[in-house]
């Protein structure tokens, strides 16, 4: 029987690292293994500060320690920076809760995302979202116009959605 993950001590685990990640083994069985990436060499990290890391994440992903109702996300105003960059963890980190994105494309045709005056790439967007592993994230896309504005959401059934007639119009190709 597959068994949650809970937040451990360091007699609960086996901590080993894989480069910039490190893979986490509950010594109970039935848990599973848990890769926490964390845009650095793991062997910087001390296996405390890599089982902290898992247990903020699980934390906050469950709600323990937090309010119900209570969760407010954060954004940077507009003009201030949304991202920094984090020597220690060796890539970018965002300052707060809420990022404002733009979907590019660079000169090579690859997919870029421009947050501020940066272009991250896919990877480094994907380092700056390990960060914040074990947390909850929606996307929601809008005009670039609209940016600054908190978009009203209709929840939609499959006919209202489109991807219906996108599959419809696939299946006659």
């Amino acid at each position: 029987m597959v068994r949650d993950r809970y937040i451990a001590s360091l007699n609960e685990v086996l901590i080993r690292r894989q480069g910039d990640c490190a893979i986490i083994e509950y010594r109970e069985s039935g848990i599973p293994l848990t890769q926490v990436c964390l845009g650095v060499d793991a062997d910087s990290l001390t296996d405390q500060e890599i089982l902290d890391h898992h247990n903020a994440a699980l934390a906050f992903g469950t709600g323990e320690g937090v309010d119900e109702g209570a969760t407010t996300a954060g954004e940077m105003p507009p003009g201030m920076p949304q991202i920094r960059y984090s020597k220690r963890l060796a890539s970018w980190v965002a300052r707060a809760d809420v990022l404002r994105c733009v979907i590019k494309t660079d000169i090579s045709g690859e997919v870029v995302i421009g947050i501020d005056d940066k272009e991250l790439s896919l990877r480094e967007l994907g380092a700056l979202l390990a960060e914040r592993a074990g947390f909850g994230m929606r996307l929601t896309f809008v005009p670039v116009a609209e940016l600054y504005e908190l978009p009203e959401v209709e929840l939609l059934d499959d006919e209202d959605s489109g991807l219906q007639e996108e599959a419809e119009g696939e299946e006659q190709e």
